[in-house]
């Protein structure tokens, strides 16, 4: 892993990221509403109504953003561009994403993207994060 505070990325590098994590719902046929349904885990926040007039973003659990770098390249007179590709860690351990997807951020939203989640989350103290869908029962 690399720490950007100190260095630049540079090919080869691959960071891993604490991410939040929220339960979700997939339907994997949209219209058929009788169809199965999926217990997964979806990368990011849930809002939740605190008292008296406060949202407060929620993680059912922590995963991990892994950025494998690509290559880093410097166009003449424009910003420094990173290349890259993004997977994600569920906190069951399964990883997913799309392997092939190469992305492209300038050297400064990259380190902005690096640092973490945008914004403050709590983690939900829930012991069993199932929303039960696949059970056996």
């Amino acid at each position: 892993m690399t720490d950007l505070s100190q260095t630049a990325p540079k090919a080869g590098d691959v960071i891993q990221i604490i991410y939040p994590f929220v339960r979700d719902i997939y339907e994997p046929d949209k219209y058929n509403p009788d169809g199965p349904k999926l217990d997964s885990w979806k990368p990011g926040v849930r809002h939740e109504f605190r008292h008296p007039d406060y949202m407060q973003a929620v993680a059912d659990a922590e995963g991990h953003q892994i950025f494998n770098m690509v290559d880093v390249y410097k166009p003449g007179r424009f910003p420094t561009r990173v290349f890259y590709t993004r997977l994600w860690r569920d906190p069951e351990g399964k990883v997913f994403g799309l392997k092939g997807k190469l992305r492209i951020a300038t050297m400064t939203r990259f380190k902005k993207l690096a640092e973490g989640y945008y914004d403050d989350y709590e983690v939900s103290d829930a012991k069993h994060h199932s929303l039960g869908l696949n059970s056996p029962d």
